[in-house]
């Protein structure tokens, strides 16, 4: 079973991709753990390791292109949608048009069909996104 250790390890490196299979592994074993309190323990070491701090850094690596989309949409996939919502509003409007505002603009509107209360939490979305998100 993956550890935590072995994730910061990765996270240190900037190596992305053993962050996501850790990541991975750590999801996989808590849906297959037997019991309850280690399901728990796992799905928080997940929640514990993408901090909101941590979700903006990676936010800036993916804005300066040393994140790969492939890799930041499956980061977004571990962290619920009220706590990714805001970097992903601060990644359109920080993000140039091209393939990479596209696929936080499809990420946005995902979540809006799931959860369309997230277009009144926290911070405002700007009107061009949201006759985008509408």
């Amino acid at each position: 079973m993956p550890d935590t250790v072995e994730l910061e390890r990765y996270w240190a490196a900037r190596d992305y991709a053993g962050v996501v299979e850790t990541l991975t592994r750590l999801r996989d074993a808590a849906a297959l753990a037997a019991r309850a309190d280690e399901r728990v323990a796992l799905a928080d070491a997940i929640r514990r390791f993408l901090t909101v701090e941590r979700l903006n850094l990676l936010l800036l690596d993916f804005i300066g292109g040393a994140l790969p989309t492939s890799l930041a949409s499956r980061i977004w996939d571990f962290v619920p949608d009220e706590v990714i919502w805001p970097v992903l509003l601060d990644a359109w409007i920080s993000l140039p048009d091209g393939e990479n505002r596209d696929l936080v603009l499809a990420e946005l509107r995902r979540m809006v069909s799931a959860n369309g209360g997230l277009l009144h939490r926290g911070r405002s979305v700007p009107d061009n996104l949201m006759q985008l998100l509408r």
